[in-house]
């Protein structure tokens, strides 16, 4: 009898894994105290989240650094920056990838908004952050 219990055992134990469970993929476990956005990873790993970046007061944190003259804003660009674009003295937008965009407070570039989304489906479903990101 403990042979047959111990067959059926061995049995489940070597077909239970094939059920077609997926890995799940790392999810934040902790946000890291500190400058925002460095995350403790439910794989382990420590890196960058964007999640716990605009959770913690990461665009606050950049407009200070930005004023402390150590980087962040590189400095005079020769254009101005409104609210929905930047434009040259002479009144011609600048390209976007001619803009410094989000890290120095300017309008998003196409970059910032392409990053905004993967770092976003790293850490939630899709459909959370095409609501999220959807124009309002």
């Amino acid at each position: 009898m403990l042979r047959i219990v111990a067959v059926v055992a061995g049995v489940v134990l070597c077909f239970g894994g094939l059920r077609g469970t997926a890995a799940a993929e790392p999810a934040v476990v902790e946000c890291l105290e500190g400058t925002p956005g460095p995350a403790l990873w439910s794989d382990g790993t420590t890196r960058f989240s964007q999640w716990c970046f605009d959770n913690n007061g990461g665009r606050e944190y950049l407009d200070e650094e930005s004023k402390s003259g150590l980087g962040g804003n590189p400095g005079p660009r020769g254009y101005t920056c409104y609210e929905d674009a930047c434009y040259w003295p002479d009144g011609t937008p600048v390209p976007n990838a001619e803009r410094c965009g989000t890290a120095c407070g300017e309008p998003p570039t196409s970059g910032d908004i392409q990053r905004a989304w993967w770092n976003c489906v790293e850490v939630k479903p899709e459909a959370q952050c095409r609501e999220e990101q959807r124009p309002r």
